[in-house]
């Protein structure tokens, strides 16, 4: 009777040792997993912070462009002559590098203040090709339809 009962407790032993061994794999799995998804929709979110701004950009230009635009383009700004519901005056972007953040600043018409527009990590950079204005943020380069 005494050696059935180390037998028994082997076999309980094993197999709270495969249980364990079982669970522990399946929470790292769910950890792993959860740590995946934050860094999926991190990237997401910061994707879309990009293209609002460049849709705002654009269509900011679109609508509020004066009769004679008169853009401008420097690596670190973009500006053009606007006209709005009797508003007149340029609206500037410009790129401002503090604390190791590369942030998008929307100076309006008279009235309007100033915006943040993106906050990234990523270079921006406001580039011309021809008469086309476009601006890259990271390795990526947007047209913003901006041309005279």
């Amino acid at each position: 009777m005494h050696l059935l009962f180390g037998y028994t407790i082997v076999e309980v032993l094993s197999l709270l040792f495969c249980f364990c061994t079982i669970a522990l794999i399946g929470f790292l799995s769910l950890s792993l997993a959860l740590e995946t998804k934050a860094h999926l929709v991190n990237d997401l979110d910061r994707t879309l912070d990009e293209l609002y701004a460049v849709d705002f950009m654009r269509h900011e230009y679109e609508v509020k462009k004066a009769e004679t635009p008169s853009s401008s383009v420097t690596p670190s700004c973009l500006s053009f002559n606007a006209d709005y519901k009797g508003k007149s005056g340029r609206i500037s972007y410009i790129v401002v590098f503090n604390d190791g953040l590369y942030k998008l600043i929307r100076r309006g018409l008279s009235g309007e203040g100033n915006n943040y527009l993106l906050e990234t990590k990523k270079k921006i950079v406001f580039l011309q090709d021809g008469k086309v204005f476009s601006v890259r943020i990271g390795g990526t380069t947007y047209d913003l339809g901006v041309s005279e």
